[in-house]
């Protein structure tokens, strides 16, 4: 009798301990739904505070029309050089471009990075140019 009983307690241990499972299982499929919808509910805030945050920029910040032209175009530029080389023309509205974009926000258009004569370039610099462009 011992035997079964002693059985009888293990299943019922066993059973119990099932219970307790499916039971903490559950509990915590419930708590990842609630998390979920918790992670949707902030993901909707944050766009939400995203659009409203570009909605106001402009108002904070207003920016001339030839500033948000030279922005756009910029960023198209951009775009085309990340996919591929830059012809001439492109080149030359790239600097435009800046120009107009540092004029506008009051800004020089030198670019204290360049040279700004061939009298700034020492006579070695210009024998190591014109050679890498013979080379080409």
């Amino acid at each position: 009798m011992n035997k079964k009983n002693s059985s009888n307690a293990n299943e019922l241990v066993k059973k119990f301990e099932e219970n307790l499972f499916k039971e903490q299982i559950v509990s915590l499929e419930k708590e990842i739904i609630q998390l979920r919808l918790c992670i949707e509910a902030k993901d909707k805030e944050i766009k939400q505070l995203k659009s409203m945050q570009l909605n106001l920029l402009p108002n904070v910040l207003p920016i001339s029309d030839e500033e948000q032209i030279s922005l756009i175009q910029l960023e198209t530029l951009k775009k085309t050089a990340l996919e591929r080389q830059l012809n001439l023309d492109e080149v030359r509205m790239f600097d435009i471009l800046v120009k107009n974009k540092r004029l506008s926000q009051g800004s020089s258009t030198d670019n204290n990075k360049t040279i700004h004569s061939l009298k700034d370039v020492n006579t070695n610099d210009l024998i190591q140019i014109a050679s890498k462009k013979v080379e080409q």
